[in-house]
């Protein structure tokens, strides 16, 4: 088969899935017209806090038989509170990398974060972690 392929493609396979991801993501500096800040003096809040941001995670089932892993996701929480501009910063599958970005799309809204007394939108990075199948045998 390989004979086949077009140069590119050769190389493409040549190379371990690493090193196709790109080393960094330039992530965008505004939204909607407003400014994202990874830094201020309130950070968005999930309602409930932590703890019910925990309980959320885990009432979300995993996709059948996920690899053990952790999946970097980045959104904005806009100045209402919304989750926007949901991206994939470290991937794992592309399975796992789509259920992290739907399970981050679905969360309702967050208290939002705050500079200076305004409210601001301002960029979270959060890992997905998936534990892997369970051998129990």
């Amino acid at each position: 088969v390989r004979p086949l392929l077009t140069k590119d493609a050769r190389k493409l396979l040549g190379k371990s899935v690493e090193k196709i991801v790109p080393d960094n993501m330039t992530l965008p500096l505004t939204w909607s017209g407003d400014s994202i800040y990874t830094t201020v003096d309130a950070q968005p809040v999930f309602r409930g806090g932590q703890e019910k941001l925990k309980d959320y995670f885990a009432r979300e089932p995993e996709p059948k038989n996920p690899m053990p892993g952790r999946v970097m996701v980045s959104f904005v929480v806009d100045k209402a509170g919304g989750v926007q501009d949901v991206r994939v910063v470290t991937p794992l599958s592309p399975e796992l990398d789509r259920h992290a970005v739907e399970l981050v799309k679905s969360m309702p809204r967050f208290t939002p974060g705050s500079l200076r007394g305004e409210h601001v939108n301002v960029r979270i990075y959060l890992p997905i972690v998936y534990k892997g199948i369970k051998n129990n045998e």
